[in-house]
């Protein structure tokens, strides 16, 4: 406590960024940890505050400055609540992760201001990672004209499997990447997305039925699903034409590759971890960039030769599955990058 005052950050006005990260090794907490940021008191032009390792239940509200613009919290594991952050007017990014004790997100997380016009008036970003206890994300207790998260463009849900609800704030919402909850979001929201990532979510077999045909304004598509797709469920990407960037990761177990041949704007294409090309892979003639790797099959290159747009290739980590580039290769005349991983055996590129 003493070093910490003796610190005298509340009169240090141009410190803007501060770090508090304990050791990973302890066991069991003491009052020393609060005691460490009660000391502290940062000046109130403090931007960033990431608090590492702290290891009571409870954080000192005091600690959170008005003029803060980026908070994160990192495997804070015995705390049980979230501080009040809804009144930070100036709170852009809000990490939190490893918050292991953490059952819920209650009505004191926004603050029960009535006079604010909104709460979390410029968050842009959210991340909720990594808490295996978390069930429950209460509404704010506050009138119907208090816009909650009016600015928001970024929720990251990861690794969260009891969550099962998230509050319907979301309305400007553009990027949404989750695993591992069955409602994220509602069916208006889900029209403004220009970015949607689903990954490794287990609990999911194919596309969830309230994505389909919902995702008007969608651009880039993230996918990496442990599950089975049924043949059905492959051809759903048909419904989101606009998107012009699209990743399949890891269908180990995908029994029908997905059909892409109405995905008429797709740019950029990533694909890993399937037995062949998805269907209608010659019908991409806007595609520039594509990714491919980690097949589990033989390869077979001559659907490449279709893509005359290909300005940016890479071929990565084939493995056993191919020793040598095909020659056909050369006809890719618009190619300006090529990148090639873990090709065994390779001695000498196609002339």
């Amino acid at each position: 406590m003493g070093e910490a005052m003796t610190a005298k950050l509340v009169k240090k006005e141009k410190v803007y960024k501060l770090k508090l990260l304990w050791s990973d090794q302890r066991e069991v907490s003491d009052d020393h940890d609060t005691a460490v940021l009660e000391g502290l008191q940062p000046h109130k032009n403090l931007q960033y505050l990431k608090l590492e390792n702290f290891m009571r239940e409870l954080f000192p509200n005091l600690t959170f400055v008005e003029n803060l613009v980026r908070i994160s919290l990192k495997n804070c594991s015995r705390c049980r609540r979230i501080p009040t952050f809804g009144h930070l007017r100036n709170l852009k990014v809000l990490e939190i992760s490893g918050l292991h004790n953490l059952k819920s997100i209650g009505t004191e997380f926004y603050g029960n201001e009535n006079e604010r016009r909104s709460l979390f008036p410029k968050l842009k970003r959210f991340d909720l990672l990594d808490m295996e206890n978390l069930g429950r994300w209460d509404e704010a207790a506050v009138p119907s004209h208090v816009a909650v998260f009016p600015c928001i463009e970024e929720l990251k849900i990861l690794d969260c499997p009891r969550l099962q609800i998230v509050p319907d704030y979301f309305l400007t919402l553009r990027t949404l990447e989750i695993n591992d909850v069955n409602n994220p979001v509602s069916q208006n929201t889900l029209q403004t997305f220009k970015l949607l990532g689903i990954i490794h979510s287990g609990s999911l077999s194919g596309l969830p039925e309230e994505l389909c045909g919902n995702l008007s304004s969608l651009e880039e598509f993230k996918i990496g699903y442990d599950t089975k797709w049924t043949s059905n469920q492959a051809d759903e990407l048909e419904s989101y034409m606009s998107v012009n960037e699209l990743s399949i990761v890891g269908y180990h177990d995908l029994t029908s590759t997905p059909d892409i041949k109405a995905l008429q704007n797709l740019s950029s294409l990533t694909i890993t971890g399937l037995k062949n090309l998805p269907k209608g892979f010659h019908c991409l003639t806007c595609l520039k960039s594509l990714s491919i790797g980690w097949f589990m099959e033989g390869f077979d290159f001559r659907p490449l030769l279709h893509l005359e747009s290909l300005e940016n290739l890479a071929l990565i980590d084939f493995g056993s599955a191919e020793s040598t580039l095909p020659g056909e290769l050369q006809h890719l005349t618009g190619l300006k990058h090529l990148k090639i991983v873990g090709f065994q055996g390779i001695e000498s590129l196609p002339e």
